[in-house]
């Protein structure tokens, strides 16, 4: 310590000086997958931590982001992705460019206007096939 009463030097305590051992945590916020363009084939996720909130999440904890029913995170089959507080930083297991697309059996290769022009199509046969049958159609 100095003259002027600052301290001047760390030092390491001794056995009986009073301590407390940090906990790990992640203090800063994890970073959220990219928001998608609400074109109807993307949708945004959902998450289990508010974004803005600066809360503190303990050693081994993670935050969950999550697509809504019928959608995937693109390039994966997965519907929740994860990020990890480990060691005071945030691991990630996902693609955090990778936005919540349409799951749709079979026509996963198609661009976002071919899909709503198939559905079109499918309801006009729908259509078709009800006016012309005398039993209905689901």
């Amino acid at each position: 310590m100095t003259d002027s009463g600052y301290i001047d030097e760390w030092g390491y305590c001794l056995d009986d000086c009073p301590a407390e051992v940090p906990e790990v945590a992640c203090l800063d916020e994890p970073i959220f997958p990219d928001f998608a363009p609400g074109d109807g084939y993307h949708e945004n996720f959902t998450s289990s931590y508010i974004q803005g909130s600066g809360k503190i999440t303990r050693d081994l904890d993670y935050v969950t982001f999550g697509c809504e029913p019928g959608y995937v995170f693109e390039g994966s089959t997965n519907i929740t992705n994860y990020a990890f507080c480990h060691n005071w930083n945030w691991t990630y297991a996902f693609d955090n460019e990778a936005t919540c697309i349409r799951k749709l059996k079979y026509t996963r290769f198609l661009h976002p206007e071919a899909i709503d022009a198939l559905n079109l199509d499918l309801l006009v046969v729908l259509e078709v096939l009800q006016s012309t049958s005398s039993t209905k159609v689901l």
